[in-house]
């Protein structure tokens, strides 16, 4: 019996061109001679003919995969934090991004649904399963710790909460004293911090103290002189600089009576004498015209 064989040779062309149709659009690839190495505007794939194996790795969002397992068997060995800026103006956000080191030495983002996240220290309200921290109120430049753990790998991320205001910290906001000051003799939130009290009893007010320079935990005398000198009333003062800062304006009334209307600040000379680190001296000069005795005393008010 005679048994012929035929042999059908078929040519296959790579085609590296662009393809798009309605749905999609493919950028021109490259592969190398033996078909390992492919590559794109987006993605590269090294791999190998005959097998799936081999590292593809996309450029953004920045992951790494590597092939050859089943189901990608990988185990997690280290995460890497991630904010920036690493600083954030109080009472706002930072996002906060992990990227998961596998044990095969690629990365991947981690999923922020499996992210446990905690907070080590520093004045952060919350954070939210996507990595969104939202920082609280500070009175100085504060540094913050957040902590990751995901699949039984942790990492952490240090955040600098920015002091924007002077006068915004709980219950001492916007009440015209400075938050550091307030917070130097009294700590947070306490009640006798307010402007209006007196917590030593010297007849000082809080904000009387903090305008002229005095510690408002220690028995004071208001740190005034009133000299005559010839036809005028001369009324030595001190100003702090830290109220001067927050912009607290200083003003010299005189009355004749001292009764509670006949205040006045009319014709009254402002004299600048002295500075030092803390506080300035200052000489306001009061007319006694026809009066044979005159009254001066210090208001404070905020701008």
């Amino acid at each position: 019996m005679r048994t012929s064989i035929a042999f059908i040779f078929c040519s296959v062309v790579a085609f590296a061109g662009p393809r798009a149709s309605t749905s999609y659009n493919v950028a021109t690839e490259n592969a190398d001679s033996g078909g390992r190495q492919t590559s794109s505007v987006s993605y590269t794939n090294a791999g190998s003919l005959g097998g799936i194996t081999g590292i593809s790795s996309v450029a953004s969002p920045a992951e790494t995969n590597k092939q050859g397992y089943i189901s990608q068997l990988t185990e997690v060995t280290d995460l890497q934090l991630a904010a920036s800026p690493p600083t954030v103006n109080e009472a706002s956000t930072r996002q906060i991004t992990v990227t998961a080191t596998l044990d095969d030495d690629t990365t991947l983002d981690a999923m922020s649904s499996s992210v446990t996240w905690s907070v080590v220290s520093g004045p952060i309200v919350s954070i939210s399963s996507s990595g969104l921290a939202t920082v609280d109120h500070v009175y100085q430049n504060t540094a913050a710790v957040v902590k990751a753990s995901y699949l039984g790998a942790e990492g952490s991320q240090g955040l600098m909460v920015l002091n924007i205001s002077n006068d915004d910290l709980g219950s001492y906001a916007n009440d015209g004293i400075l938050d550091t000051w307030q917070v130097q003799y009294f700590g947070f939130n306490n009640p006798n911090a307010t402007p209006e009290q007196d917590p030593d009893k010297d007849n000082i007010s809080n904000l009387m103290e903090f305008a002229t320079d005095l510690d408002p935990t220690q028995s004071s005398v208001l740190p005034v002189t009133a000299v005559k000198n010839g036809s005028n009333l001369e009324y030595y003062y001190t100003r702090s600089l830290a109220a001067l800062a927050m912009g607290l304006n200083f003003e010299v009334q005189w009355s004749d009576t001292l009764l509670g209307t006949s205040w006045s600040t009319a014709g009254v000379g402002y004299t600048f004498l002295s500075n030092n680190s803390t506080a300035q001296q200052w000489k306001a000069t009061i007319p006694l015209g026809t009066a044979t005795r005159k009254f001066a005393r210090l208001g404070i008010s905020a701008p």
